[in-house]
């Protein structure tokens, strides 16, 4: 029988909607991925679908040094952990225009 791992012991005191991370079920996926291409730098994940520091940091731990995103919020985010190699986001007409203070912070 496999194990329940998304069951949350105490799941009364959340409140809800709330939003559960399950960190050694994120790092099996990580160590799933890297498994699939065998090369760690063959993979630049997208963090549009997580958008956590948390996991950038578990995914570098773990020699993903490239990283893929969508907006200038996510470049800061994966600045801010220090990720090595990230594309600067594209601009386009459903973007908000980036501020000159946000580019800056994205040079630094």
């Amino acid at each position: 029988m496999k194990s329940k791992w998304y069951l949350i012991k105490g799941i009364e005191r959340l409140d809800s909607p709330a939003l559960t991370v399950h960190p050694e079920r994120i790092q099996h996926n990580i160590d799933m991925m890297i498994a699939m291409v065998k090369d760690p730098h063959r993979l630049r994940p997208h963090v549009k679908t997580y958008k956590m520091s948390e996991i950038v940091s578990m995914q570098l731990r773990s020699g993903i040094r490239k990283f893929k995103c969508a907006t200038i919020a996510e470049a800061e985010m994966l600045a801010m952990t220090s990720a090595p190699d990230v594309p600067t986001p594209i601009n386009n007409r459903s973007q908000p225009r980036p501020s000159i203070r946000g580019k800056n912070k994205l040079a630094k």
